[in-house]
């Protein structure tokens, strides 16, 4: 049988980190195939809104760096709480006064993890309600950055690296589990003094210049177009330019333990590995316990998992991943939530959920208040088990995933 080819949507968390730097960049920047979805849109709006210039042109972005200004309004960072936690270390690094605020949905979202941290350097930030946006940043660090995070978290990880570089202050960090690396990595390859270990230390020494970057795909996206290969017949599907990142395989790794047809190969590096995966039907798949260590290396794509047990001989447990309940939405109840409905034996735990497999999905409503990580599984699902289905916010893949429906009706 022939094998498809498909590429994914560029990787949202490399273009938000890329955007950034750039915007404090000593030269001018290219960032080849951006992301552009709606996340990504609202870290573009918010750096234009305080100054940077940034043009797009084919599949490109060219940032022009400019002096920061105090915006004369709030920046909007809609749903993405990547760009209102890496935002907030940016400001408290060069000291820029600025109100943060998004839609509904981020409005519930606690941003107390990073402005704790940030606070302790010396950083004046109010929240609303003790922990939530609208956040305002009164002032900046000033003094060095030790932190030791009680909960993973690359955003407080990437916020924090932002505000010593901006800051010129130095940074330790520690963190309990290791998280995707990605600014790690950026820094590293722009020259950036920076130590990767057990401890993340962090010496400003030097401009950051001026950078030409192509964006690879995005594994998170790439997952769902697995998970449709897994659950439904048809021929090998093959996805290239993927990164790689080994803190971003965490499902894979678990999908392979799982019995899935599944393989992949690096074709290069630097900064991020980059290559092609190859998936293939698989009949059927075990069960599995992913812990902590391993939640937090597929933390957007766990949910995902819980979907897949419907091909499950046996049950899926997942545990260690309390931050899924503070995302778009609370992941982990509305998991479970819809999942009964469709009749899967499924509980949730404060850090995690139980699904037993196998199960049919049968269709119908689902509800996901517009997470669009729900509402990809939930449509992939119905896909590939070939049921009608209705999403209550069907546009959220574009969240993340412009054309996401397109790639499913092709493998379809």
């Amino acid at each position: 049988m022939p094998e498809r080819i498909l590429t994914p949507p560029p990787d949202k968390s490399i273009s938000h980190r890329a955007l950034i730097l750039s915007a404090i960049a000593s030269e001018p920047c290219c960032i080849r195939n951006p992301n552009k979805g709606l996340d990504v849109m609202a870290t573009i709006d918010c750096l234009r809104a305080m100054g940077s210039e940034i043009s797009s042109e084919d599949q490109q972005l060219r940032v022009e760096p400019k002096s920061f200004i105090p915006p004369s309004r709030p920046l909007n960072c809609a749903n993405s709480g990547t760009t209102m936690r890496l935002l907030l270390g940016l400001l408290s690094g060069t000291g820029i006064r600025a109100v943060l605020d998004g839609d509904e949905s981020l409005r519930k979202r606690p941003m107390d993890g990073i402005s704790e941290a940030l606070c302790s350097a010396g950083a004046v930030i109010l929240l609303s309600r003790g922990k939530y946006p609208p956040v305002e940043v009164v002032s900046g660090i000033t003094k060095d950055i030790t932190w030791a995070a009680k909960s993973p978290s690359a955003q407080v990880k990437s916020g924090l690296l932002l505000a010593g570089l901006a800051g010129g202050r130095n940074l330790i960090f520690t963190e309990p589990v290791r998280t995707r690396d990605h600014t790690e990595r950026l820094l590293r390859w722009l020259g950036e003094d920076i130590t990767i270990g057990e401890q993340i230390r962090l010496r400003p020494t030097r401009p950051i210049p001026g950078f030409d970057l192509t964006v690879p795909g995005d594994p998170s996206s790439a997952a769902f177009l697995v998970a449709f290969r897994l659950m439904r017949k048809g021929p090998p599907l093959i996805i290239k330019g993927l990164c790689l990142n080994p803190t971003r395989m965490g499902l894979y790794e678990a999908l392979v333990k799982m019995g899935a047809r599944l393989s992949w190969e690096v074709h290069s590096e630097g900064p991020e590995p980059v290559g092609d995966l190859l998936v293939e039907h698989s009949e059927t798949l075990s069960g599995a316990e992913i812990g902590p260590d391993e939640a937090a290396s597929a933390i957007d794509e766990l949910t995902l998992l819980g979907v897949l047990a419907s091909i499950t001989d046996g049950i899926i447990t997942v545990r260690g991943a309390e931050g899924l309940r503070s995302k778009e939405s609370d992941r982990i109840a509305l998991l479970v939530k819809n999942l009964r409905a469709q009749g899967a034996e499924a509980e949730e735990f404060p850090d995690g959920f139980r699904v037993k497999g196998p199960f049919r999905f049968r269709g119908g409503r689902f509800e996901t208040q517009g997470d669009h990580r729900l509402a990809m599984g939930f449509a992939v699902a119905c896909s590939a088990f070939g049921v009608d289905f209705q999403l209550d916010h069907p546009s959220a893949p574009e969240i993340s995933y412009p054309g996401f429906y397109e790639d499913i009706r092709r493998l379809v």
